[in-house]
């Protein structure tokens, strides 16, 4: 999925 974290836009496990 998408970060959310503010960090790059690169699909990653976000935790939120």
């Amino acid at each position: 999925v998408d970060d959310h974290s503010g960090g790059p836009p690169f699909k990653v496990s976000v935790e939120a």
